[in-house]
């Protein structure tokens, strides 16, 4: 290679070559000679020119062996696939006009800059949600049994309870007094009492069971006067769903007198006629009803004028009568038959 012909110190010419040199060889000139050689190792390099004996200094060498050899030699392959981009021939006549430099717009009033809108606040990623897991079949009938338990409790609240009762009847006297003697249920004690008593003990048992009657009337009446109407009317309901629901304990409904009556239907009035007129005595209930049910079909239009209006005086005043007992307004829904007999 060129390192082995070529020493630190002196430059050997070739076999071919008639002349060397013994001046110190420059490092740039000495990597560009070596770049520019084949790769060819059994072949020593040679140099594309002779050097002349009376070269004054090697800058003469570097700079004329740095232009001639980068131009004579091709570079050597590598063995990697290179892709040469096509070089742009451009010939010195025909040169393409620079662009024209755009004119300055005039100065004036800027334009204020639109205020650049507030960037969007990064959405949070949504949190990941866990499959639900099929429950077994005892952790289904758990959880109905747990909703039925709430609702039960929510239901009680709901239904009110009515103050505690005094005994209304001699054997209930007795069998209080005997509870309270032996600490707890004695039912046969009290047994054998009521059937022991003496007219006169009966006597006093009665006065004691009829006061008692009347002081819970007074409690009783107090008690649901002392709570709104409309909760009255919830607490009904809700003892309705409980006896539907098997809970004992709620059988009864909340007696108010404050309670609006449902209106009455034009049907219904003709047969409440019908039985005050003592026509359908000693009749079945099924026979009545169907006797009854063809007269009404029977009836003309000016007959059934008058049940007809007072269908709807009764509509009208269920109305009111919700509006200022309850404090609701409603809408009866259902058949206007009666408005428009009345308004024909």
């Amino acid at each position: 290679m060129l390192a082995s012909k070529f020493g630190r110190s002196a430059l050997k010419h070739s076999p071919s070559s008639s002349c060397a040199f013994t001046h110190r060889v420059d490092p740039i000139a000495f990597s560009c000679a070596r770049a520019s050689t084949s790769n060819d190792n059994s072949k020593p390099a040679l140099l594309p020119f002779k050097l002349p004996s009376e070269t004054p200094s090697h800058s003469i060498l570097r700079r004329f062996y740095t232009t001639r050899a980068a131009a004579s030699r091709p570079k050597a392959h590598t063995g990697r696939a290179t892709t040469s981009r096509p070089r742009k021939t451009t010939t010195g006549t025909s040169k393409k006009a620079a662009p024209a430099k755009k004119k300055a717009a005039p100065k004036g009033k800027s334009k204020a800059k639109p205020r650049s809108k507030a960037k969007a606040k990064a959405k949070k990623p949504a949190r990941r949600t866990r499959a639900k897991r099929d429950l077994t079949p005892k952790q289904k009938a758990d959880a109905l049994l747990k909703k039925r338990r709430d609702l039960i409790r929510e239901l009680r609240a709901t239904a009110l309870k009515p103050p505690k009762r005094l005994p209304e009847t001699v054997y209930t006297l007795i069998a209080s007094e005997k509870s309270k003697e032996a600490k707890g249920i004695a039912p046969k004690e009290a047994s054998a009492k009521y059937k022991q008593l003496v007219p006169e003990e009966r006597e006093h048992y009665n006065r004691l069971a009829n006061d008692n009657k009347a002081a819970n009337s007074t409690a009783y009446k107090a008690w649901v006067t002392s709570i709104p109407a409309d909760d009255i009317r919830k607490a009904n309901l809700a003892r309705r769903r409980l006896k539907h629901m098997g809970v004992k304990g709620f059988n009864n409904a909340i007696q108010d007198s404050r309670k609006v009556k449902r209106p009455v239907s034009a049907r219904l009035v003709f047969l409440q006629d019908r039985y005050a007129s003592g026509d359908m005595s000693g009749m079945g209930l099924g026979d009545a009803a169907r006797l009854i049910n063809a007269e009404w079909k029977a009836l003309g239009a000016g007959e059934k004028q008058r049940y007809y209006a007072t269908e709807l005086a009764s509509r009208n005043q269920y109305v009111k009568d919700v509006k200022s007992t309850y404090h609701r307004d409603i809408v009866l829904n259902g058949n206007s038959l009666a408005a428009q007999a009345v308004h024909a």
